[in-house]
């Protein structure tokens, strides 16, 4: 609030200052800061006017501002802190950030805080735990296009580790209508479901159930999945060409029986695919059939997916 110096009305800043330059004022005016707001006398120009009163709102909302921080929790502030040193690369992508005692010394807070703050990057997806080994910063190495039909243990191979597999289930059984609705047979025709974990060095990264039609692909259950790639098998025993798929998306929370396949709590967040691979099959290389139909949840906290966008039209494009 400000004294107009033509009278005893009050008006707003902005207002105030509206008048001024509408009205072309451009002589010599002064400004003086009491309790009430701003009093007027002609000293100053207006330019050097405004920048005072630009300097103090500055110096209110600075000042407001340090002390929202002063009330926010203190493991948010750590938080922020943290983030900082991963966005000014103190803390380095791929390498651990200072153990649980060596933060709770830095920051002077007691362990419970420093846990609560590692733990919402670890959900947000700034860090990662390795078992045993400490907290790691996250990068960027370690994602997957969306949108490229390639076996998971490629994947991990292109991550620079080592894939290795553990069957939870591996059993023909009758299809139900979700899945023989999208494999294209009647409910009740058998399916071979094939259920792994996918480990990337000694981490678990995720867990995939698939379902393919067993009256296309006979004995495919005498296979050891734990040592050979499912895609391998389709591609070299039965004469299967991949050729495109269509996949859904989206988050949800790990169960008590998916976080004990990934070594995670109950309740983290995943992220989980569904997806329907079609294929022509030797001797019938015109149609296209469904050939495999699975669900996987991924660790948040692992991995990383992109897409590649090109715009319509473009040399990109036409390459």
């Amino acid at each position: 609030m400000v004294f107009d110096p033509r009278g005893s009305r009050r008006l707003d800043m902005p207002a105030y200052l509206s008048d001024l330059l509408l009205a072309g004022i451009n002589s010599e005016i002064t400004i003086y800061q009491n309790t009430n707001g701003y009093s007027f006398c002609m000293k100053q120009k207006l330019n050097n006017i405004i920048k005072n009163i630009i300097k103090n709102i500055t110096k209110n909302s600075e000042k407001g501002s340090h002390e929202m921080e002063e009330k926010a929790p203190k493991y948010y502030l750590i938080k922020k802190d943290i983030i900082k040193k991963i966005e000014a690369e103190d803390y380095i992508a791929g390498e651990t950030i200072p153990s649980e005692r060596e933060l709770m010394d830095l920051y002077k807070v007691s362990r419970i805080t420093i846990r609560k703050a590692v733990d919402e990057l670890v959900m947000e997806g700034y860090l990662y735990k390795v078992q045993g080994k400490g907290t790691y910063v996250k990068t960027d190495e370690n994602s997957h296009d969306l949108f490229a039909i390639t076996s998971c243990t490629e994947d991990v191979i292109k991550m620079g580790l080592t894939p290795t597999k553990k069957v939870i289930v591996s059993q023909v059984v009758p299809a139900d209508v979700s899945r023989a609705k999208a494999l294209g047979l009647l409910p009740g025709e058998n399916v071979f479901r094939l259920g792994r974990i996918l480990y990337a060095g000694d981490e678990p990264l995720n867990y995939t159930v698939t379902s393919l039609p067993y009256h296309l692909f006979p004995h495919i259950e005498q296979h050891d999945y734990a040592k050979e790639s499912l895609y391998h098998t389709l591609e070299t025993e039965f004469g299967v060409t991949l050729c495109k798929a269509r996949r859904t998306i989206e988050a949800v929370l790990a169960t008590d029986e998916i976080a004990e396949y990934l070594d995670i709590e109950e309740g983290m967040p995943l992220i989980k695919f569904g997806c329907t691979t079609y294929g022509k099959l030797a001797g019938n290389e015109e149609e296209e059939l469904p050939v495999e139909r699975f669900h996987c949840y991924y660790r948040t906290d692992k991995y990383k997916f992109y897409i590649d966008q090109v715009v319509p039209g473009s040399d990109l494009r036409r390459k």
